[in-house]
């Protein structure tokens, strides 16, 4: 359980990405520090607010690696940012992992874990951390397995001082009435929530497994999320294709590590079940069968 003065409330996650810019950086002064691939919004924020990027890329296996990580830390490096499960990358960081950046003395900026997929995985959020670390930020949203990114709402958990920080800089009545509404009766039926996230859960196992089964996709990676991330040739080819038919998943070919990769996000069933069918039509027609 949180108490509510660790949270603060804003307009999507994006908002307190936003906001811990004008909170802890100082513009062409301070740097903020990603492990690429990740959610492009961290990058998008510090662009608007005048702060450099450092990018300290994950390894091959999409993990942290904390000697290179603490090597690429430079003393103007205020906010360090983590995503937990990752964007695109599906996996999560282990707590030891996020623990260990949290007690090295290499860095001693606020440490930010991006928990957009968390309900979707195994590894324990890193809210349990938030008592012990004064630097350590905690996001979270109700765009994913709420399935209410409409809404936008988002939330930072940490310790009450910073949490204050947040308060303070907010805009006046950011969050609306209807999108507090919307989200107390989401909350009060989590009963709901739980057996959404179960199904997802077992389509995710369904299609990773028929994409496994198709003797041209080459991986498919460990998924702690409501996506699949998984190689295949042609993969932008592919992508534009179904796209056009009205299947849209995301090409992710371009970001490091996952050359010729597609992004498909787990649906209902019977939209599980089209991809499957066009994407092994649209392999035909591209000869990569």
């Amino acid at each position: 359980n949180i108490a509510k003065e660790h949270i603060f409330l804003g307009v999507g996650s994006d908002e307190a990405i936003d906001m811990m810019m004008r909170i802890f950086c100082v513009p062409r002064k301070d740097t903020i520090l990603i492990t690429p691939p990740t959610y492009g919004m961290y990058g998008v924020c510090a662009k608007v607010n005048d702060v450099e990027v450092i990018k300290s890329p994950l390894d091959p296996s999409f993990d942290v690696d904390l000697e290179a990580l603490f090597a690429d830390v430079r003393p103007s490096t205020k906010l360090l940012f983590l995503c937990s499960p990752g964007n695109p990358t599906a996996k999560s960081i282990p707590l030891e992992t996020i623990e260990a950046v949290l007690n090295d003395p290499r860095y001693d900026g606020m440490v930010v874990v991006d928990e957009a997929y968390v309900d979707f995985s195994t590894v324990p959020s890193a809210c349990c951390l938030v008592d012990k670390y004064p630097k350590l930020i905690v996001l979270q949203t109700l765009s994913k397995a709420f399935g209410l990114a409409g809404i936008r709402l988002g939330m930072a958990i940490s310790q009450e001082s910073t949490i204050q920080y947040f308060n303070n800089v907010k805009a006046p009545y950011s969050v609306n009435k209807l999108t507090a509404e919307m989200a107390i009766d989401a909350f009060n039926n989590l009963p709901l929530l739980k057996a959404n996230i179960q199904t997802i859960l077992d389509e995710r196992v369904k299609v990773a497994a028929a994409l496994e089964g198709l003797p041209y996709v080459s991986k498919v990676h460990h998924s702690d999320t409501n996506f699949l991330l998984f190689v295949i040739p042609k993969a932008k080819e592919i992508y534009k294709s179904m796209a056009e038919a009205g299947v849209v998943t995301r090409y992710r070919g371009t970001e490091m590590h996952c050359d010729g990769c597609i992004r498909v996000t787990i649906g209902t069933p019977a939209e599980n079940d089209e991809f499957l069918a066009l994407l092994q039509k649209t392999a035909k027609e591209f000869g990569v069968c």
